[in-house]
């Protein structure tokens, strides 16, 4: 039986469970991204949604799978555009809106896994939306290895700060770095080297 993007039938999940399949175009991704109210992470691409939908107790639905998708960050150390796969868990009961078990409802809500569908049919897109927002970093991804660079760009502070920093403090540090080098002793002249054997009566 044809299923539609993002709905599930109940009448259509057998006692096995139902294998889930549904792919989101960029525009989808794009919208659930913007709800973070933030520009630190832009959508490559759509989303990729696997899972099952099981029966549980009658009424009762559950839907647990994982939401593929990627997106775009600006690197902490160089400013450059990089790409973070990001995989969400969903886990999430489903009740009747028509026939709600106020002690099954509270059981469900104390793990933040309760929703609700009507006409027999779960609609998955608001939960997985959700789910999109939960599952990106509040910053972006941060790592240095031992040398003390960026693993992802290969970067040191120091010389991530020397590309993004405005031209007059380019320009200062250039002064500061030639002053030092200046200041800095000199090797001896090796032409003079002879002079030192030399011994004066």
């Amino acid at each position: 039986m044809k299923r539609h993007q993002g709905l599930v039938f109940i009448k259509q999940i057998p006692i096995r469970g139902l294998e889930l399949h549904e792919e989101f175009d960029a525009e989808w991704l794009l919208k659930a991204c913007q709800r973070q109210e933030t520009d630190l992470y832009q959508p490559v691409g759509g989303a990729t949604f696997r899972g099952t939908a099981t029966k549980e107790g009658g009424e009762t639905v559950r839907i647990q799978g994982h939401l593929d998708f990627k997106v775009r960050y600006i690197c902490h150390y160089c400013q450059d555009p990089l790409e973070l796969d990001v995989a969400a868990e969903v886990d999430r009961v489903y009740l009747p809106a028509k026939n709600v078990n106020p002690e099954k409802e509270l059981d469900f809500f104390s793990r933040g896994e309760c929703s609700y569908y009507r006409h027999d049919c779960v609609e998955l897109t608001p939960e997985l939306s959700e789910e999109i927002l939960l599952s990106l970093p509040m910053f972006p991804p941060f790592e240095q290895d031992e040398a003390g660079r960026c693993v992802w760009c290969g970067k040191t502070m120091h010389e991530a700060l020397a590309l993004t920093a405005p031209e007059g403090e380019k320009t200062e540090q250039n002064q500061k770095e030639k002053k030092i080098s200046a200041d800095a002793p000199k090797p001896p002249d090796p032409r003079w080297a002879r002079l030192k054997n030399i011994k004066l009566d």
